[in-house]
Order: structure tokens, then sequence, then C-alpha cells
């Protein structure tokens, strides 16, 4: 489904303009806002003196009652029971009640959460007001605190986006706070939802912001919960004074990730501390740690998190690597059904080899990578190859990566990110990422068959080591092409500077891609659209014109200063971009041209700090200057660029 873009009002995955809907219900209004309601329509009174007949709320939820319990409470769009959303709040289309209704993102696993209060124990109704156009059925799981209690739920078609109807589930509720998620079954999302009612003996709004949130943040992507079955413990632990000797709880943990690994299950949570994990002999000789165990499904992930407020690394400076002209990974991801959360992965060294600091391949797929910040590699940080994909990259950093004596040249293959050689399956998706300083490129899609979408990221000063001060690899920010096939990534809402190479490079593609709301800044060029065909014997042709289907779209991008390559006469659809608009960006249409400061700590729940760089002042021509291309914004028309004013 669409989204319309919201000032702040809901926590959003990677400043929350990340989802593209080709065919959902999106229209991109502004609404902003929203009154809650919470109440009791059962009017009874109870038996027990903690039980009122009556909880009501204003707008925000401040109107509750602490303590007082109801036969029925409601819980509409920015109630503080209302915890989070992997999409937005709107009111697009009429017909809800409140202020607006929840837009999810459209993949498996976008989420929405609440927060109830209960003063008995026992089975209570969820009734979930939705509307759904499609014809298609929008089912979701319904899980409470971390434990999946309805697969499946239907939210099938109501005939329009203005029409509403209920979902109802039976699930047994805890006394005290009960963290409730809707969480979407299938890649089209949830359906529009306007509230959820809680039915049953004693129940209250729960509070989300003095309870944790079940995944450490409802807005960073399609997290699957930082509980265990048992609430707030993890089913296994892991500490750098524990021993494998040990049952693997919080009093005595395991002292390896590899131990934990081995002994998990899927549906399992493990919990790692903080500390530094430092490996010299490998899980196998081609690798640090290996996680080759696999969960069975987006309910039944086996998911290794840091431990809350902790910090592990994984030091690999000694690890001992295989001999040329062979490779080695830090950490090996060949299972599926995975979720990997808050680790630092650093120091994998090489010989000529240019190893990696995570590799993810053979059946791996569907995999979440959360958090994550990888560094100081000889080689690439995060090199995805040969997968059937559905993995999601979300608000991880790469940086800092260098392999100065490769057998291909110095600096010749340390990318931030690779994702390379699928042939079939799902898309994987890159949201809120940061890639900096790599010898060679940010992301590079080299051989990549199967569709990659990049949004909401930033890539920096690629092609260059020893923060600048020197020359290596190719340079480019965002490298995405090379296909013979001529499949489309989509790359959108992403800013890329100081990269000595092109900001944005198609890199050889044979199929145009789909470049949206990106915003490119003081790189060698701005926007390199260089296309190639390869004919049956599999001879490459260069430099030649897309048309069609094939041919790149280019909508509301910036390019500062204006320089770019094989665009103007070469079959590039570009149209509401700097260059076509006649607009000459200066320093005064932004609020800041200095990003001194991007490599500030991200925000509480992972997502990107927000800076002044880039975004754009008041009266700057780029202002509702753009063109509609699904993605949300305020105003008569979108912002050019990657922000939003």
């Amino acid at each position: 489904m669409g989204k319309a873009f919201l000032l702040g009002m809901l926590l959003l995955a990677c400043s929350g303009n990340g989802d593209f809907d080709p065919g959902g219900n999106h229209s991109p209004s502004a609404s902003v806002g929203g009154s809650v309601g919470v109440t009791d329509s059962t009017g009874g009174t109870g038996d027990s003196p903690s039980v009122g007949g009556s909880v009501a709320s204003s707008a925000g939820g401040s109107g509750e009652i602490p303590g007082a319990f109801a036969n029925q409470v409601t819980i509409e769009e920015n109630d503080r029971a209302q915890c989070a959303v992997d999409g937005v709040m709107e009111s697009t289309h009429s017909g809800f009640t409140g202020d607006g209704y929840l837009n999810s993102d459209n993949y498996v696993g976008a989420r929405i959460e609440w927060e109830v209060n209960v003063g008995e124990a026992g089975t209570y109704s969820l009734t979930i007001a939705y509307s759904n156009e499609p014809a298609a059925d929008r089912p979701g799981d319904v899980l409470v605190d971390g434990v999946v209690v309805a697969t499946g739920l239907a939210f099938p078609s109501t005939g329009s986006w203005t029409s509403y109807s209920d979902a109802t589930v039976d699930v047994t509720l805890a006394v005290g706070e009960n963290r409730i998620v809707l969480r979407a079954a299938e890649a089209t999302g949830l359906a529009n939802i306007d509230s959820l009612t809680v039915t049953g003996a004693a129940v209250a709004p729960g509070n989300c912001d003095e309870t944790a949130a079940t995944g450490g943040q409802g807005s960073g992507g399609p997290a699957t919960g930082g509980q265990g079955p048992h609430g707030n413990e993890g089913d296994y632990y892991v500490a750098v004074d524990g021993s494998d000797e040990n049952p693997g709880t919080m009093d005595e943990p395991f002292a390896t990730m590899q131990h934990a690994i081995d002994v998990a299950e899927a549906g399992e949570l493990v919990f790692v501390r903080g500390g530094v994990y430092e490996i010299v002999d490998g899980a196998q000789p081609s690798m640090g740690i290996h996680f080759y165990k696999s969960g069975k499904s987006n309910a039944e992930r086996i998911r290794y998190f840091a431990y809350p407020g902790e910090k592990p690394v994984f030091e690999f400076k000694n690890l001992k690597i295989q001999p040329d002209p062979n490779y080695t990974s830090g950490v090996y991801t060949d299972g599926a059904w995975l979720h990997l959360k808050g680790f630092e992965i650093r120091n994998v060294p090489m010989n000529t080899r240019s190893n990696t600091g995570l590799s993810v391949g053979g059946g791996a797929h569907h995999n979440i990578f959360e958090q994550l910040d990888i560094h100081h590699i000889f080689g690439s940080g995060m090199f995805i190859h040969t997968t059937t994909g559905g993995h999601e990259i979300i608000n991880c950093d790469s940086h800092d990566n260098y392999d100065p004596h490769s057998h291909q040249g110095n600096g010749e293959n340390a990318d931030g990110f690779g994702v390379h050689y699928q042939k079939t399956g799902d898309v994987t998706v890159f949201r809120g990422c940061r890639a900096w300083w790599n010898s060679d490129d940010g992301w590079d899609f080299i051989s990549q068959e199967v569709p990659v979408i990049v949004e909401n990221s930033w890539a920096m000063g690629h092609g260059y080591i020893n923060s600048g001060t020197d020359k290596a690899g190719n340079g480019n920010g965002f490298k995405i092409g090379s296909s013979k096939t001529g499949i489309r990534h989509i790359v959108r809402n992403n800013v890329a500077w100081g990269n000595r190479a092109s900001g944005f490079y198609a890199n050889h593609s044979s199929g145009g891609n789909d470049w949206f709301n990106n915003t490119a800044y003081n790189n060698g060029t701005q926007f390199n659209m260089w296309a190639s065909t390869w004919d049956s014997a599999g001879n490459r042709t260069d430099g030649v014109s897309l048309t069609g289907d094939k041919a790149h779209v280019m909508r509301n991008n910036i390019g500062f200063p204006h320089k770019n390559a094989y665009i103007d006469g070469y079959g590039v659809d570009s149209q509401f971009n700097t260059w076509d608009l006649g607009i000459t960006p200066s320093n005064a249409h932004f609020v800041s041209v200095s990003a001194d400061d991007f490599t500030q700590p991200r925000k509480p729940d992972g997502s990107l700090p927000v800076l002044d760089f880039m975004r754009l002042s008041q009266g700057s021509p780029m202002v509702d200057a753009g063109i509609d291309v699904g993605l949300p914004f305020v105003g008569s028309a979108p912002d050019l660029g990657a922000y939003e004013q």
C-alpha cells in the first residue's frame, strides 16, 4: 500500500519515506495529526473496584486514568498505546474513525504494534477495524509478547478503501502489560487498519513509552521481536565470561556465538551480551562464525540479538584465514529465516584475496540483518551472493573497508554492500543504511539478475582510503547495474556525496532502473546512466541507448553541481529532475551543505540521524517542483531530492 508523509508523528523506518507501491492504495496526501479515542462501549460497572464502566482519553491518550480497567478499550492511531507501525498514518480515504488509519509498508513482516494493560488474565477478543479495496485477502499474523497466537488472520476485501469491516480473533492475555502485534503475512502488506478494540474482563490502554518494544523498534523494518516466549527473557544467552559447558541462561551463559548457533532452533531468541569476542579459530577454515541453521518462516525465525543497551563486537584481526587463492569470511550465513541485530563485525584480514566481513550465500534466503556495524574489513563489508533473495538489510553501516593487497588491484574489491549472482527468487531490500570510505564502491550489484531496492540510504567518499587522503578503487556511491537480462532495480530517496567517480552509476545496465528522489552532491559525476547490451554469444556492446520498458526512468532527482553522463541522447526517460527543469542548485537552496556530522550515532530505534545536510531551505526552487511517483509528499507536489521539506 502507499503512504502519506507524516511529520514525525510515527516512528518510520529510515525516516519513513521509502516504499513505492506500483498498484496499491497510494494517494500522497499530507494528513498530519490525529485524535484518539479510548472508550468502554459496554457501560458495565464490573464487580471489582479496579474495573470501571468507562475509560476515555482525549487525543494522544492524555486522558487515560492510571490503573483503571474497563471491559473494552479501543485504541486508535497516535494513542500512546499504539506503539509503532512499519508504514504511516494517513487520511487519504474517508470512512475511518478518529483522524486517520495506519497504512503499512508492502513486505512480509510489516508490523503494527499496540500495548494493553490487563487486570485479570484470561481470554480477550481482539477486533481490528480495517479497509481493503483489492479483491485479494491481505492476511496477518497476530503475536502477543513475541509469541504467534494466530496465523493468517483474514482481511478480505471490503470493496473499497472507504468501506470498513472487522477482523476478530480471541487471544489469551496475562496480567500486566501485553504487547499485541499484527504482522503482514504476504508481500502486499496489511490492510488499512483503523483501530484495535480489546474486549474482556479488565483491560486498559498501555503506555508504549514505558515498556520495551518487542523488536527494539517497531519502525525500523520487519523486526520479529526482542522478546522470547518467556516475555523479556531470551531462550539462550552468550557472554564473554561464559562457558559453552553452561546451560546458556542469563546467569550461566554460553561463551561463544557458534555454540549458541549449534543449539538454537526455529522460533528461538539468543541474546548476546556486550563485549569483544575475539575469534581466532574459525568454525570452518573458510569462516569465523557460521550461521548454518534455519528458521521455518517469518513467524519462526531464529533471532540473534545484541542484548538491549549493549554492543557485542566480533573481532577477527587474528582470525586464521585460508591460503591463496581461497577466500575467508568473518561471518558466513547460509541459513534462512534468520534475524541478526546489533552486532559489530571488524578487522577480517587477507592474503591476496579480498575477504568479507559478512558473507551471505548458499541456501540463504529471507534473512533480516539489522543495525550491524561492519568496518575495517580487508575486502567487502557485506557480500550477498548466489542466494534466492528476500533479504532485508535495515539500518546497517559498512565503512572503512579496504583490500590493499588484492590480486585485482589496490582497493578494487572492498565495497560497502554487494548483491551478486542471484538468478531466481525474491527481491532484496536495503533501507536506512550508510556506506562511507570504502575503497571501491558503496553499493555494487554486478551480475545480479533479480531486482534489488535501495532506499533512504547514504553513500560517501568511495574510491578513497585513509579518510580521503589517498585514492583506491572504482569510487561509485550507488553502482546499480550489469544485469544481462534487463532486470530493473529501484533506487529512491538516497543521498550520495563526495564519491570519486559517480554518485549514482548504472554500470552497464541492459535494463533501465527507476531512479526516484535521489540527491547527488559533489561527486565526480552525479548521475551516469551508462548502458550495455549482450548478444547470445556473450559479447558486450557499450554506450547503447535503452528504449521502451528497458529505458532508465529518472524523476525528482537533484544533481549539484550539474554534471551527468549518458543521459541526454541515450534514451533515458528523464523528467522533473533539476537538469530537466533548468534549476541550477546553489548552497542557498539547502539548509546546509556540510555533512561533517553524518557519522553521528543513530537514533535509539536504529534509524539514521536527522541532519540539515542537503535538506531544502525555505524558498528553494526545488520545493514542490517534482511529480508524483508514488512516494509520500506534502504540499502541491513532491519536492526534488531525498527529503521532503
